[in-house]
């Protein structure tokens, strides 16, 4: 058996090529006698080899042209492709955009012929046409308004046996509508200003009567004596220095022509000519609407009534990084008849709003919105102020487009015979950075080991304008020399300090979790640098600033204390002369343990001896005993010192330390033992004699031993 061109696979999707497919057969047991079913096994897997397509139809556009309701409003126009001898012809398929994602070349092969359109091949490349009244949609319904559709192009085979059909993809969606689209209507047209030039004549007009079908409008000046012949024929024909674009904004329009506007003749608009005006709408081209032009407006003549003139040579630079009206400078020349002027005014108006900025809304704005300029009977050049407001009375700030105008005041007091200049070249302020801190210091000063150890000091910015605080970021100062702006950009958060500005120098103590800008806790050992990023606010500011690395630090190891000995017993051994014998167990981990110093005390003193006043002990008060891995023991004779620095003496009550000495590298810090039980040294029997004085050595005295 052969399967149906709809056939569908296990899974519910429609069979097609390019995919492997296992085919099993159901023996379908009799139900009535209770029999089982039972599936074949698969036979080894197949994969259906597809035919190649003829070629497919390109840029496929629909246009909406009319307003009969039905498809004869429907233009549609695509591209042959460039081999067609092997294509019959070609149907279009107007698909509900609802549809378009599940209509393909099968589903158009499937359709009835009185649902496309059929187009035969032709000699050009690009082929046009209209649908008839009775043009039906892919479902089979009559095209309508209100229903979005897009358009396909179908390549019909001209033999199946070789190429498949092929079906081009979807043009961009169109809905028709009954609306019609009406021109605009010049309801004014004024002489505003006195600058001989395009800036004088303000137009009004009312919006078109279908203004979704509008995709802007365009102004056209005509001198008056070739107004009646003009067309939208010739319009179309115009280049660009001869007509002024507007974008519509859902209101009727009012707007003033820019200065540089020619007329349809291409002479610069000026005094003592008389114009008409015309408005075109233009057609929104995705629907492939026309333009209309607009009946002509009234006559107007530019006529000068002004006194006074205005200024020249207008200029604008962004010189500063504040982000206010500091970065900007306003260079003119003075009006030509200064002497018919009181003072000038510098508005900074939003580039959107410029076009219909006049001389009227100059001359009414209230002060906080201008920078007023006195006379110097120069040409003048201004920096506004930090608190500089543009004409809506916002702060003038960066990132910001606006163009500036100049207002020449009449020193007659009319309003009237006030000069606005032309609007300046378009400025927008560069984003502006903070101001980086300064001699960046870093001192270590405590053995903790870690930040602890460490203050940052460093000099505040020298404008903390905009500045929202600071971060202080530690890095290994083998990478110092690569760590720049973008790099401190990206630190973490938990990777730095943040500092909060207080107007003044700042300093301050790193903590024990610090880290380095790569997240690593910062070592003992290790060399650094820091830097300290000025954090920008984002509104007055909005580029961060680096400061210069500080000096190259390094942590000092944590102390480490070595442990303590345990005097076991302290006893009278007098030999040759008076002698206290002390045995004391070893310290319990010797690691980091150079040597031990067996300390006599007098009674006294001893409950306020303290480890302090151990190690700063000569060496000559004290015993030093090497380690040897095992208890020890050490005998102090009359020719020992005591921590007073005299010798020991009969009769006199002492007590016992013994101070376990680092070695300085695996351990730093001292430990003293517990004293011991009071002791007297006693005197030599009465037969006994005194001896000559020994050496340090017999007295247990190491002579390599270092100093405490």
């Amino acid at each position: 058996m052969t399967l149906k061109e709809n056939t569908l696979d296990a899974a519910g999707q429609k069979i097609q090529s390019g995919t492997a497919y296992k085919v099993y057969v159901l023996t379908v047991g009799n139900d009535a006698s209770d029999f089982s079913y039972v599936l074949s096994s698969a036979k080894d897997p197949i994969t259906m080899n597809a035919k190649p397509a003829v070629a497919a139809a390109s840029e496929v556009k629909i246009r909406d042209i009319a307003n009969h309701g039905d498809g004869r409003d429907m233009e549609v126009s695509f591209k042959q492709p460039g081999t067609t001898s092997d294509i019959t012809n070609y149907r279009i398929f107007v698909v509900k955009q609802k549809d378009a994602s599940s209509f393909d070349v099968n589903a158009a092969s499937r359709a009835a012929n009185s649902y496309s359109t059929p187009v035969n091949k032709s000699s050009s490349s690009t082929i046009t046409t209209t649908l008839s009244s009775g043009t039906r949609d892919s479902s089979g319904e009559m095209i309508k308004n209100g229903i979005p559709y897009v358009v396909y192009i179908y390549s019909a085979s001209s033999n199946t046996n070789n190429k498949q059909h092929k079906l081009s993809g979807a043009s961009s969606a169109i809905t028709l509508d009954s609306a019609t689209l009406t021109a605009p209507s010049i309801t004014a047209v004024n002489d505003v200003n006195d600058y001989g030039n395009g800036r004088d004549i303000q137009l009004s007009f009312n919006r078109a009567g279908n203004e979704a079908k509008v995709g802007f409008y365009r102004i056209y000046v005509v001198r008056n004596n070739q107004a009646s012949s003009f067309n939208m024929t010739e319009a179309n024909k115009l280049g660009s220095d001869r007509y002024y674009d507007i974008s519509k904004t859902g209101n009727n329009v009012t707007t003033t022509l820019p200065e540089k506007l020619k007329d349809t003749s291409g002479n610069t608009i000026r005094e003592g000519e008389t114009y008409r005006v015309f408005v075109a709408s233009m057609g929104n081209q995705q629907g492939g609407y026309s333009n209309l032009l607009s009946g002509a407006s009234a006559q107007i003549t530019l006529v000068n009534n002004s006194v006074t003139k205005p200024i020249s040579g207008l200029a604008v630079s962004d010189i500063q990084d504040y982000g206010d009206g500091r970065d900007l400078r306003v260079t003119f020349n003075k009006s030509s008849n200064e002497a018919s002027v009181d003072h000038y005014r510098v508005f900074v108006v939003k580039s959107g709003n410029a076009g219909a900025f006049n001389s009227s809304i100059a001359s009414s704005m209230n002060s906080s919105r201008y920078t007023r300029v006195n006379k110097t009977g120069g040409n003048l050049s201004v920096a506004l102020s930090a608190d500089a407001r543009d004409t809506d009375g916002s702060t003038i700030r960066s990132g910001v487009s606006y163009r500036v105008f100049v207002l020449a005041v009449s020193n007659r007091g009319d309003s009237k015979l006030n000069s606005l200049s032309g609007a300046s070249s378009v400025i927008q302020l560069s984003a502006s950075s903070a101001q980086p801190a300064s001699s960046v210091e870093a001192v270590v000063n405590g053995n903790s080991g870690d930040g602890r150890d460490v203050t940052v000091k460093f000099k505040k910015a020298s404008d903390e304008t905009g500045l929202s605080r600071y971060l202080v970021m530690v890095v290994r100062a083998d990478e110092a020399s690569r760590f720049d702006l973008a790099w401190a950009n990206r630190v973490d958060s938990g990777n730095y300090t943040a500092v909060a500005k207080k107007g003044s120098d700042l300093s301050q103590v790193l903590n024990e979790n610090t880290k380095d800008v790569r997240g690593d806790r910062l070592t003992p050992g290790t060399n650094y640098k820091v830097f300290v990023l000025s954090l920008a606010d984002g509104k007055v500011r909005s580029e961060n600033a680096l400061s210069q690395p500080s000096n190259t630090f390094v942590i000092n190891k944590a102390p480490v204390a070595v442990d303590t000995a345990v005097i076991t017993k302290v006893e009278n051994k007098p030999a040759e002369n008076p002698a206290i014998k002390v045995d004391f167990n070893k310290a319990g981990n010797e690691a980091g343990l150079s040597f031990y110093a067996v300390i006599a005390v007098k009674a006294a003193n001893a409950d306020q001896f303290t480890l302090e006043q151990a190690n700063a002990l000569p060496r000559s008060q004290y015993t030093a005993v090497s380690r040897t891995g095992d208890n020890l023991s050490a005998v102090l004779d009359t020719y020992a010192l005591d921590a007073d620095g005299s010798t020991l003496k009969a009769g006199v009550t002492y007590r016992i330390f013994v101070l376990s000495v680092a070695d300085g590298d695996k351990a730093t810090v001292n430990s003293l033992s517990r004293a011991s039980d009071t002791i007297v040294m006693e005197e030599l029997p009465a037969a006994a004699a005194p001896q000559s004085q020994s050496t340090s050595g017999e007295h247990g005295e190491d002579s390599a031993a270092k100093d405490i």
